[in-house]
């Protein structure tokens, strides 16, 4: 049978590891890593610019993750930042190449940029990707675009 003493010792050295770790929690404690959900549900509530920061921190805790710069490609083409959002892209495809529809989405991001000439290799992509012939009616309007843009810019 364990005396008085043992039993308080065991209950002060209790009390104390217990008032030790409500001490050190605030200082050691993390905030909640963001998730793929939350930046969805922030993108369909129309936040776009919270949207992409929740994609870049996904980003940064989890940089090989092609999905989440797809994501944010999205979200930055859906702000019109067709820069930021073919960088994305192109960064998605490097670490993923077969990812399923981001050549579409760059092709798309650099046509809307002006960028004839980057658009045609990923829409040409794209249209390999899903079966469609091999001359996309989406790269034969953008070589019709670019034949344009250089007629308009030597005439």
């Amino acid at each position: 049978m364990k005396s008085f003493l043992q039993c308080k010792r065991l209950r002060d050295h209790w009390t104390a590891s217990q008032l030790v770790l409500v001490l050190l929690c605030p200082l050691t404690g993390t905030a909640q890593s963001p998730s793929p959900a939350a930046a969805i549900a922030l993108e369909q509530q129309g936040k776009l610019e919270e949207a992409a920061q929740t994609w870049q921190t996904i980003i940064h805790e989890n940089p090989n993750d092609a999905a989440a710069y797809a994501s944010l490609g999205v979200v930055c083409a859906k702000q019109q930042k067709y820069s930021e959002a073919a960088a994305a892209y192109k960064k998605a495809l490097a670490l993923n190449p077969k990812l399923p529809g981001i050549q579409l989405n760059l092709g798309l991001a650099e046509f809307k940029q002006g960028n004839f000439a980057a658009a045609i290799a990923p829409l040409n992509a794209a249209a390999k990707q899903t079966g469609c012939p091999k001359r996309s009616s989406a790269a034969i309007a953008g070589n019709e675009l670019l034949r344009r843009q250089t007629i308009w810019r030597s005439g």
